[in-house]
């Protein structure tokens, strides 16, 4: 009796009835995370746990800060998911909810978000990471997770030769227009089929713009981007990594200046 008492609290714990969700998929991948010793991996642990903490958060304010239009705490589904160096978040709402594919954006902006962190707080810690989010169908259980945009995310997440998130093509074709406030049009440097890097224009997620205006400015971000890689286990022939990081970093400083500037001019005109 014990026994199966036992076995029935292990099956709640581990296996959920699969469910369909229409959202947002990003996988990212924590570049050398298995070369590093007990301290390296206790600090990608670390970094996991602010990416659960800032989910929770950005999808709190979601939900608080839509109307009756938007995703209800009942319905919004997001998780994060860990598989050795590669993270998977994921926010969604049930595949039947016909107001499902009007909140495509919201889940992008969601998970976009939640990614950005991720990446600029991995930098911190010395936890490189680059990806892909999508948006679309996906399945999802306690212990698994597949489908059309969870495809697309996979496709990508490890094609750019960098730190940093990209949109799935067809992602980008169907929304980088519509959720351009973390998003930019960006030459991300993409490893081909011939082994060669050629510029692709792709949406780059501007991971570092929100540091840059409101943290310790560019020079802060740089100098943690320049620590991370210098102790990073990256194998020979990879350095092109730092210098396409640092070309995208220098692209973010000046897509801020641009913005904080159009900002200043906006309230100057608006006590004229």
């Amino acid at each position: 009796m014990a026994n199966k008492k036992l076995l029935e609290r292990l099956e709640r714990q581990t296996f959920r009835e699969p469910k369909e969700y229409w959202g947002a998929v990003a996988m990212l991948d924590a570049l050398g995370t298995r070369e590093r010793d007990r301290s390296g991996a206790r600090e990608y642990l670390d970094v996991i746990q602010i990416v659960v903490n800032d989910l929770l958060h950005q999808a709190s304010n979601l939900i608080a800060d839509r109307d009756s239009a938007g995703p209800d705490a009942a319905k919004l589904d997001f998780d994060v998911m860990a598989f050795g160096d590669t993270l998977v978040i994921s926010a969604g709402i049930p595949a039947d909810d016909e107001r499902a594919p009007s909140l495509t954006s919201e889940m992008l902006a969601l998970v976009g978000s939640v990614a950005r962190d991720a990446v600029y707080h991995g930098i911190q810690s010395g936890i490189l990471f680059r990806g892909a989010v999508a948006s679309g169908m996906f399945v999802k259980s306690k212990s698994m997770i597949l489908g059309s945009c969870v495809t697309e995310a996979a496709t990508w997440y490890d094609k750019a030769d960098w730190i940093g998130v990209v949109l799935g093509a067809r992602t980008g074709l169907e929304w980088g227009g519509m959720i351009e406030n973390i998003w930019s049009e960006y030459p991300v440097p993409v490893k081909v089929a011939s082994g060669r890097v050629e510029p692709r224009p792709m949406y780059a997620l501007s991971w570092a713009n929100q540091y840059i205006a409101l943290g310790g400015g560019y020079e802060s971000v740089l100098g943690a981007c320049l620590k991370a890689f210098a102790a990073a286990p990256i194998p020979f022939g990879s350095e092109s990594k730092a210098q396409h990081t640092l070309a995208h970093l220098r692209f973010m400083r000046k897509e801020t200046d641009t913005k904080i500037k159009a900002l200043a001019r906006g309230r100057r005109k608006a006590r004229n």
